[in-house]
């Protein structure tokens, strides 16, 4: 949900005001924040995990995420396995490998700021 509604933001704001090689990266901070604030406010109901489990959570939703992204995007998207790598594709401003590095360490930052650990 966290990335739709940042999606919905960056079609209707972002991306008519600016050029997509500054929208993208936005795009790509704005959910990176998303991602951390939903978890810190969520992450007490994993509490009393060990630290490495916090790192298995943030693991499986990105597992979650990629296999939800290049299975609806060639599925039913039809879109080629190439076009869908280039959601990896610094050089043009995408940042989607700073939202699965955020994923994957929130649980494990949060539950930290949070005093679980």
């Amino acid at each position: 949900i966290s990335a739709i509604i940042n999606g919905t933001i960056s079609e209707k704001f972002f991306n008519r005001y600016m050029p997509e090689r500054v929208s993208l990266p936005i795009s790509g901070i704005s959910l990176s924040g998303i991602i951390f604030l939903v978890t810190y406010l969520s992450i007490g109901i994993f509490d009393g995990l060990l630290p490495i489990q916090y790192l298995y959570i943030g693991s499986i939703w990105v597992m979650s995420t990629l296999a939800f992204e290049y299975g609806f995007g060639h599925y039913v998207q039809g879109k080629s396995w190439q076009k869908l790598n280039q959601i990896f594709n610094v050089k043009e401003g995408n940042l989607f490998i700073l939202v699965m590095l955020v994923t994957v360490v929130s649980p494990y930052l949060a539950a930290m700021a949070k005093g679980q650990l």
